[in-house]
């Protein structure tokens, strides 16, 4: 949190977040992720990188797979800026699920 506050002190265009919810606690991740659609508002561009998918989802326009660089079909805002399912990215991307719904 520290690193990303002196970052910001800087005035940035761009941030780059790696993981920035590892570790934290359901209730420290919603507070995080608040803070960074207000840094999304406020113009700032951030480049995300998340094991948390859920959590991702929530925050990105455009997401891509690391596994094969590929925007995610269907996912991120869609014509009429509508939010996609965040549930259904698991298949979008070939993510096996240990229990399928």
């Amino acid at each position: 949190m520290l690193a990303v506050g002196r970052a910001l002190m800087s005035g940035p265009k761009l941030l780059l977040l790696d993981e920035p919810t590892e570790g934290l606690a359901p209730l420290i991740v919603r507070a995080l992720e608040e803070q960074i659609v207000r840094l999304k508002e406020s113009g700032i561009s951030i480049l995300l990188s998340e094991q948390n998918l859920r959590s991702s989802l929530r925050l990105i326009d455009r997401p891509t797979s690391s596994t094969t660089q590929d925007p995610v079909p269907g996912h991120g805002e869609g014509a009429r800026g509508q939010r996609r399912d965040p549930a259904d990215a698991p298949d979008a991307i070939g993510v096996k699920r240990k229990n399928p719904a």
